[in-house]
C-alpha cells in the first residue's frame, strides 16, 4: 500500500503543533491508521527528511510519550518546595482528578514517587549538578566545572604543528 505523503505530514505537523514534535507511538497509530508497517512508515519518513524540506523541521522526540508532563512535573515542584512535609498522596490524587476531567490515564504510583523523588533530591542535594559523577562513584576536584567541561567539547582541537621535542636529553630510535 502507497503511503500517503501529505496525510502523514499533516499528522505529524499536527503533533508538532501541540506536542512540540512526534513519538514513537504517535508512528505506530498513523501506519495502524494507514495499514502499513511501523518500520516501513519510519523508512519512508527518513527519506522524506533527507528529500523534502516540510519534514525537516520535524522533531522525533523518542519512542514513547512520558507519563509525566513538564506541567504535571513544575507542579510536584512547587508543591514539594512550598511544603516538604507535604503529603505526597495528597498531591498524586489531586493530579489524578486533574487528569480525570481532561480524559488522560490516571498517574501510576511508581512514576509520581519517582518524579517527586527527583524534586527531593534537586532541592535538598547541594551539588546536583554533580550527582550523575557521585551515583557513578567518580570524585571530581572542586574546581572543576561542567559548564567549562561542555564549552571544551565545542573548540576544535587540531594535530597541525605539532613537532617532536627533541633536546639533548631525548634520544630518537630508528
Amino acid at each position: 500500500m502507497r503511503i500517503n505523503r501529505d496525510f502523514v505530514l499533516s499528522k505529524l505537523e499536527k503533533l508538532q503543533n501541540e506536542f512540540e514534535g512526534y513519538y514513537g507511538t504517535d508512528l505506530t497509530d498513523i501506519a495502524n491508521e494507514l495499514g502499513v508497517t511501523w518500520h516501513g512508515l519510519q523508512k519512508r519518513i527518513s527519506s522524506w527528511e533527507s528529500n523534502d524540506p516540510a519534514f525537516k523541521g520535524l522533531r522525533y522526540l523518542g519512542r514513547n510519550r512520558p507519563s509525566v508532563t513538564l506541567n504535571e512535573f513544575i507542579e510536584i515542584e512547587s508543591r514539594i518546595s512550598s511544603n516538604p512535609m507535604s503529603v505526597k498522596q495528597h498531591i498524586l490524587s489531586e493530579l489524578d482528578v486533574k487528569r480525570k476531567a481532561t480524559g488522560k490515564e490516571s498517574l501510576a504510583k511508581t512514576t509520581f514517587y519517582r518524579a517527586a523523588e527527583q524534586v527531593t533530591l534537586s532541592k535538598f542535594y547541594s551539588d546536583f549538578m554533580y550527582l550523575w559523577f557521585a551515583s557513578n562513584k567518580i570524585k571530581i576536584s572542586g574546581s572543576y566545572s561542567v559548564k567549562e567541561a561542555r564549552e571544551s567539547l565545542s573548540s576544535i582541537f587540531t594535530f597541525s604543528d605539532m613537532k617532536t621535542p627533541i633536546g639533548p636529553d631525548i634520544q630518537i630510535m630508528y
